[in-house]
């Protein structure tokens, strides 16, 4: 028997058959990929929901997720921020430090700037900000305080400045922006006016004496104290106060485009790094700290010495000096009048037989042993009333009583009368 020969119509039924079959395949196809998108975007949507294991990392991943929509405090971010979560004892849930590149009329070349925020009354809330050409977040050792601390420094040249996060803290309900625009009718958030307050807040904590800041400049940066012999004894201003564990605030990425998920992921991650103070503590810290506080102490001690031997040695020069001078008052002697008496004992005669006068330079004397001072003036030595007004310059003696002792040479004096003193040596 001979093949079959195909008919027209059983081609074209097998061509409808097959492009049916395509359909349907297709179609199948684009199902399966539908139920995969939908079932990844519940799937992500269901991650994005779930906890980050911490109610306070579950707020900060509320607010950093509605950021674009937080018109209060999205100023604080650029496209690209670095976040880190740090301890201060003075608030119950840990800081949140949002750090980033900013253009500046600063610096040229742009500058740094770290933004401080906490969870107050369950609502994430900003505590302050610090921009400058350099900008970090360590923690130190607070040698006055004699407590770990994390402190914010800020520079620019050779001014740098460092703030207490704990003072920041607690500082921050007296420089709360809200409040103040509140008071103040401000609305919009992202306006100049707005920006304006931001900044003389940031002014007004900068020159508020009260808060714990450190100011290093040009004019303090060192103690410096110079010894006996000419050699310098020193130390940095800022290692008397602070001590650097190296331990600096761990970072992770954010920007304003992450998806929940990867904002999830970020927020996971840094609250898994983050670390109470005394965690970081260790011994070799411990050690660094001892190592410096000792160093410090000793050159203090050092410092203290030198100056005290310094004032010994400039008070010696000084005794010197005045002992030469008066060595050389000594051989000029005193000028009374047309005399000059000799500086020296001289020994009573006459009424005033036994009695001694010392005359020492400066207006120092003795009187019969006792001390006394003397200086020059005018008497009237006249005996006769009929004659008064014989007025002759003398010696002035105030010792028990005062006498009045005129020259009757260089190694003479006496009363005018019958009590007179002569020069012994």
């Amino acid at each position: 028997m001979g093949k079959e020969k195909d008919n027209g119509f059983d081609k074209e039924k097998k061509s409808k058959i097959s492009k049916k079959t395509i359909i349907i395949v297709v179609l199948s196809i684009l199902v399966v990929a539908l139920a995969c998108i939908i079932g990844w975007l519940v799937y992500n949507n269901s991650q994005a929901d779930k906890t980050t294991g911490t109610e306070w990392s579950d707020k900060y991943y509320e607010f950093l997720k509605n950021q674009n929509k937080n018109n209060k405090l999205n100023w604080l971010f650029e496209d690209k921020t670095e976040i880190s979560f740090v301890e201060s004892k003075e608030i119950e849930d840990p800081i949140m430090l949002v750090k980033s590149d900013k253009k500046c009329d600063l610096d040229k070349n742009g500058c740094e700037s770290i933004q401080v925020l906490g969870i107050v009354d369950g609502e994430v809330q900003w505590f302050s900000g610090y921009t400058a050409s350099n900008v970090d977040s360590k923690l130190y050792y607070d040698i006055e305080k004699k407590e770990y601390k994390y402190y914010i420094k800020d520079g620019f040249d050779n001014n740098d400045m460092y703030y207490s996060l704990d003072t920041i803290v607690t500082d921050h309900e007296k420089y709360d922006a809200y409040i103040e625009a509140e008071k103040r009718g401000i609305t919009d958030y992202s306006s100049e006016e707005y920006s304006n307050l931001i900044t003389e807040i940031v002014e007004k904590m900068e020159k508020d004496p009260t808060r714990e800041v450190i100011n290093i400049n040009k004019e303090n940066e060192k103690v410096v104290q110079e010894t006996v012999d000419g050699k310098t004894i020193e130390y940095n201003t800022i290692d008397s106060k602070l001590v650097d564990t190296g331990v600096e605030s761990e970072y992770f990425d954010y920007d304003r485009d992450m998806k929940p998920t990867k904002i999830r992921k970020e927020i996971i991650k840094g609250k898994d790094e983050y670390k109470k103070i005394e965690k970081h503590i260790t011994k070799k810290i411990e050690k660094v700290v001892k190592k410096q506080v000792d160093l410090i102490e000793k050159t203090k001690q050092d410092i203290e010495k030198a100056k005290a031997d310094k004032a010994a040695a400039e008070e010696a020069k000084r005794a010197e000096e005045e002992a030469k001078k008066a060595e050389e008052a000594a051989k000029a002697g005193l000028k009374v009048g047309n005399y000059t008496l000799k500086y020296g004992k001289y020994v009573g005669e006459a009424a005033a037989e036994g009695i001694t006068l010392v005359l020492s330079p400066n207006g120092q004397c003795t009187y019969n042993g006792a001390s006394c001072t003397y200086t020059i003036g005018t008497y009237d030595f006249a005996q006769d009333e009929s004659t008064r007004g014989s007025y002759h310059t003398c010696l002035i003696v105030n010792a028990d009583y005062t006498y009045h002792l005129m020259p009757y040479s260089n190694t003479s004096i006496g009363d005018g009368d019958i009590n007179s003193f002569n020069f012994s040596g």
